[in-house]
C-alpha cells in the first residue's frame, strides 16, 4: 500500500512537471480591462516611432508587467514572466520602442499585460515569430526597433510557477 501511494505521488508530480513543460500551466484568469483606449486620430506614417508605454510613470505608481506566452512561443520553462521592479519597468519602457507598420497581425497567441494596483490597464498581443512585435488595438501591428534591448529585458523578468494566476 505504501509503495502504491509513493508511486502515485511520484506519477502525479511527474505529470505536473510535464504539464508545465508542455504549457498546460499556469491557468490564467483575466480581470476586466480598464478601458484606456484613446480613440483620437492617429497621424502616423509607416516607419514612424511609437512608444507603447509613453504615458505611464513607473517611478511614482505601483505597476506590474506580465507576459503570458502561448505553449508554442514560450521562451523559458515557465509560460508567464513577471516584474514589478521599477528599474526593470523603466528598461521595458525604453525597450518597447516600435516602428509603426500600418498593418495588422491576425494571430497573436501570447499577450502582455500592464497592471496598475491590481487592475489591468493595458493588454496587447505579442508575437515571437519571424518578426517580433505587438498587436495593439489602437496602432495595429508594431515591430520592435531593437530586438537586442528586448532580449536583455526578457532575461530580467521573473518566471511565475503558480498553477493558477489571476490577472
Amino acid at each position: 500500500m505504501k509503495k502504491r501511494l509513493t508511486l502515485l505521488a511520484f506519477l502525479f508530480l511527474l505529470g505536473f512537471i510535464f504539464s508545465y513543460y508542455f504549457g498546460v500551466f499556469p491557468f490564467v484568469n483575466e480581470n476586466k480591462l480598464i478601458n484606456t483606449t484613446d480613440n483620437s486620430s492617429i497621424d502616423l506614417l509607416q516607419g514612424d516611432r511609437v512608444s507603447l508605454f509613453e504615458g505611464y510613470n513607473f517611478n511614482e505608481e505601483d505597476y506590474s508587467f506580465y507576459i503570458v506566452f502561448s505553449s508554442k512561443e514560450k521562451i523559458r520553462f515557465s509560460r508567464v514572466l513577471f516584474t514589478n521592479k521599477k528599474e526593470v519597468l523603466n528598461q521595458i519602457k525604453e525597450a518597447f520602442d516600435f516602428t509603426y507598420s500600418g498593418g495588422d497581425m491576425a494571430t497573436c497567441e501570447s499577450y502582455l499585460y500592464l497592471k496598475k494596483a491590481d487592475k489591468t490597464v493595458l493588454k496587447v498581443g505579442i508575437a515571437f515569430d519571424e518578426t517580433v512585435g505587438v498587436q495593439s488595438g489602437r496602432y495595429g501591428w508594431l515591430e520592435f526597433k531593437d530586438n537586442k534591448k528586448l532580449e536583455i529585458v526578457l532575461k530580467q523578468l521573473e518566471s511565475v510557477y503558480y498553477p493558477f494566476l489571476k490577472l
